[in-house]
């Protein structure tokens, strides 16, 4: 590994010395920073070397240089650019007679073609939701880059039969097997003796460990790992030398043990801290912290845990580039570590208070998953209001876990006594039930979830008003406003929120004045909203304000109004959750409005804005992660509330729904949490189906 040092000394002997003035010293250079992760100064590097060669005729070293300028910019995940790369380097390796340099871009261009293939398959899917025309459009493209990655794989595997051993041959046979979704390899023995035919290297210790996934025996799987730890160790890498300790201990876990397991994953863990590889390091430290907890040995199984946790939090912003660059899976490679630290602190420790902290840390990370990014500003702690109740859920493997935060700060902790998977399926069933008002029938489920989830601790809500729901995985779709008891909903008997965190911050009313921004005619494909003139109307009788419809949205009106002073935002049209921050925004009349732009807006403005009123159709849709997006507006933004819908509302009923929570929001100087539980009584008493009063939900 180059250190920082060294490439701040390289870097000023590019101009200083004189032996940089040539290609190849300078190509060499860009390598070092490739390989030290300095992609920004590599790429400008490589682009300099090959506008000087562009004229000098020397086909080896443009194609060397073209070749690794796409390899940065695939570890860039500019995959379109990489694939420009490759292809130049392949038109000038025709003319070379080196066959395995161009084995070698013909394994990444594959590569490169099937990454991208898979960015646009999700990008396409996630496009359904609002763009039709899109969504067909990325699909089209998907597959055809996919289909380019198998004809590319397929040239790099025929023309590897006929290669000398090497690294880019058993590269070829690795990326078919990815590609093509392979998963009897035939000629795995002679992939394996390939590689022990050749020298050590960082290379050669990755691919033995790559390779290992595909052994077809638990013995095969640690033969091969234990000679890429030879191999590592023989040239001192300990980034490949802890990721294969790190296998092999788990292996050892999967197999019970669990000594052996503690044993190796102790050394991934030396390797690992020898270079500060912190990305290593969490994950061989929830891995202990796993095999203690089967052990039994609960305090070193904390330790462990504790360890885990507090890395990750301390290397957020790099984890989260990682995440964001899909090269961490946040649900599969983070997420399970809060769940089972939770877990472990829940049933075997009992220790209530330390379980709510980590439920909180679990809260925050998938919030900063789900956005890509760190910003989010910590709220100081504050008292539970005396008439409010905190319902946190936590989704485990098997069960789900209720903890109540009372306004003493007294935590209770309920195991809910079904399985996660018919849970899922009672709640997939109640919200079709909810989202078509045919008749009744949808109060059989809410009752069997009414007892679930409230009837446990009803004791302890004796002297509460307000309900804050912390909900967790598919309890997030549906609105616990209409669980019912056979009497009445629970929206009857409480005002309910919803939040993310229990550090609440209820608006306080200091000055109500309304800007409202609607679209009831799209320009482009997207559904009309006709109802928005009449929404507008409406909640002009009750509450005034500034209203700007149709082509009077954009995103400079919005940000010229917003420098006054407005404590109140509302927006009447499509609003998008992408599952990223680049992917949310909002449709103004011929563009969209990113919430980045939404952000510095608001970042910019001098006053602040309370509530954020989202009353498109299908503002949350009913996705797990989409009150993600709802919460995190409100978070990063900075407002206090914000209301959006779980569903695609009726119009007419969210008409009368909205003129009344304005009423009493403004006039009765109430939160916005009791407006909207006002609004919805109103509802209910003319004795409407829950779709027309509980789509409109409240979150802090």
């Amino acid at each position: 590994m180059v250190s920082a040092e060294s490439m701040i000394d390289k870097k000023l002997l590019i101009r200083a010395n004189p032996i940089y003035s040539s290609p190849t010293p300078k190509i060499k250079l860009a390598q070092d920073y490739l390989n030290a992760g300095n992609l920004p100064i590599a790429i400008s590097l490589l682009k300099e070397i090959i506008a000087s060669l562009n004229d000098a005729g020397n086909s080896q070293l443009e194609y060397t240089a073209q070749l690794t300028l796409g390899n940065a910019y695939l570890l860039q995940r500019d995959y379109s650019k990489a694939i420009d790369n490759y292809l130049s380097s392949l038109k000038i390796v025709s003319s070379l007679p080196v066959q395995p340099a161009s084995l070698a871009v013909l394994n990444n261009l594959s590569l490169a073609y099937y990454r991208q293939g898979q960015d646009l398959l999700l990008s396409a899917q996630k496009a359904a939701d609002y763009d039709q025309h899109r969504q067909q459009k990325e699909k089209e493209v998907s597959v055809t880059m996919l289909q380019a990655a198998l004809d590319y794989g397929a040239k790099a595997l025929e023309l590897a039969d006929t290669s000398p051993h090497s690294l880019s041959k058993v590269r070829a046979w690795l990326n078919w097997q990815k590609i093509s979704g392979s998963s009897s390899p035939s000629n795995y023995e002679q992939q394996i003796a390939i590689l022990e035919s050749l020298p050590p290297s960082s290379s050669k210790a990755s691919l033995l460990i790559e390779i290992a996934d595909y052994a077809q025996t638990i013995t095969e799987k640690r033969n091969t790992l234990n000679k890429a730890v030879t191999t590592a160790e023989s040239i001192d890498d300990y980034r490949n030398l802890s990721w294969a300790w790190g296998n092999l201990g788990a292996l050892a876990e999967e197999r019970g043990l669990l000594s052996v397991a503690i044993e190796e994953t102790e050394k991934a863990i030396i390797a690992a801290k020898t270079v500060l590889a912190t990305d290593m390091m969490y994950r061989w430290q929830w891995q202990l912290g796993r095999i203690y907890t089967t052990n039994e040995e609960t305090e070193l199984a904390q330790f462990f845990y504790t360890e885990a946790i507090s890395l990750i939090e301390l290397t957020k912003k790099d984890l989260l580039i990682g995440i964001r660059n899909k090269q961490v899976n946040f649900t599969t490679e983070v997420e399970p570590i809060y769940r089972q630290y939770f877990k472990l602190l829940i049933e075997e420790v009992a220790d209530y208070q330390k379980a709510w902290f980590v439920a909180e840390l679990l809260a925050k990370a998938e919030l900063e998953s789900y956005f890509g990014d760190n910003c989010f500003e910590e709220k100081q702690s504050q008292q539970i209001p005396d008439n409010t109740a905190i319902i946190r859920s936590i989704n485990l493997d098997s069960n789900t876990y209720l903890m109540v935060k009372l306004p003493s700060e007294e935590i209770k902790v309920f195991s809910i006594n079904i399985a996660t998977e018919d849970l899922n399926k009672l709640i997939n069933q109640w919200r079709y039930q909810l989202e078509l008002p045919v008749d009744n029938s949808y109060r059989i489920i809410g009752r069997q979830l009414y007892n679930l989830f409230i009837q446990p601790i009803t004791q302890d809500l004796t002297q509460i008003k307000h309900l804050v729901f912390i909900n967790d995985g598919l309890l997030r779709t549906i609105p616990m406003a209409a669980l019912f008891d056979s009497q009445e909903h629970l929206i009857e008997k409480y005002s309910i929120s919803y939040s993310f965190g229990s550090d609440l911050a209820v608006n306080k009313h200091h000055y109500h004045q309304l800007l409202a921004f609607g679209i009831s005619n799209f320009s482009n494909n997207l559904p009309q909203l006709p109802q928005v003139k009449q929404e507008f109307s409406a909640i002009k009788e009750v509450i005034g304000g500034k209203f700007l419809l149709n082509n009077d949205f954009t995103l400079n009106n919005l940000r010229k109004e917003l420098d006054k002073k407005y404590s109140l935002l509302h927006l009447a049209t499509h609003t998008y959750f992408g599952g990223s921050l680049e992917n949310i925004f909002f449709q103004a009349y011929e563009s969209q409005i990113s919430l980045l732009e939404l952000e510095q807006i608001l970042i910019d403005e001098q006053f602040q804005i309370e509530l954020l009123v989202l009353s498109s159709c299908e503002t949350a849709i009913g996705d797990e992660d989409a009150l993600l997006g709802l919460a995190g507006i409100g978070i990063r933004t900075g407002i206090t509330n914000t209301m959006g819908t779980v569903w695609a509302v009726n119009s007419n009923s969210s008409l009368d729904l909205l003129s009344s929570f304005y009423k009493y929001y403004a006039q009765n100087n109430i939160t916005s949490a009791d407006a909207l539980k006002q609004a919805q009584l109103q509802l209910i008493a003319r004795q409407l189906h829950p779709y027309h009063w509980s789509g409109f939900i409240n979150i802090y």
